[in-house]
């Protein structure tokens, strides 16, 4: 995963193009088989580059919520609607 998140963080921050670095986690999310907490991860950064840089919250609001669905209880579950919560959208 880090590898992907890495990427991501040249994209957002030296290239200054969020954009490319959401397709990047998309396309690492969608592509393969994730253990469990390598795909929260990778969500959850996925969520924050949505709604930090894209200023997208439905998009991230979304993400979260699958979070949820994917992984229900589980600390990446309880993490993802206390993040909904701060939003408030739960």
């Amino acid at each position: 995963r880090m590898p992907y998140v890495e990427i991501a963080k040249i994209q957002k921050v030296h290239l200054e193009d969020p954009g490319a670095a959401i397709e990047t986690l998309r396309d690492a999310i969608e592509r393969q088989e994730w253990e469990e907490r390598d795909a929260a991860f990778l969500m959850f950064r996925l969520a924050e580059l949505y709604d930090q840089d894209a200023e997208d919250r439905e998009s991230a609001v979304a993400i979260m919520e699958q979070v949820i669905e994917q992984f229900p209880k589980t600390r990446h579950s309880a993490n993802a609607r206390t993040k909904l919560n701060n939003w408030g959208m739960a």
